[in-house]
């Protein structure tokens, strides 16, 4: 199974670091700890990376009065 660091998924949804963890809590993705170089870092499996994505087109359409 893929995974991706948080900085690599947000840049792929076009979105932040902090945005991306904001996503996942509120959404219940989990992010996977692991270690890295520089001391534990957190993963993102690429096929939640779908749960993530954009969620302002949505919002959006709710907006409009028809």
């Amino acid at each position: 199974m893929e995974h991706l660091t948080i900085r690599e998924a947000a840049r792929q949804l076009g979105i932040t670091p902090q945005a991306l963890r904001s996503r996942a809590k509120h959404r219940g993705v989990s992010l996977e700890k692991a270690p890295g170089p520089h001391g534990d870092r957190y993963l993102v499996k690429a096929a939640d990376l779908c749960f993530l994505a954009d969620e302002t087109v949505s919002q959006n359409l709710s907006l409009i009065h028809i």
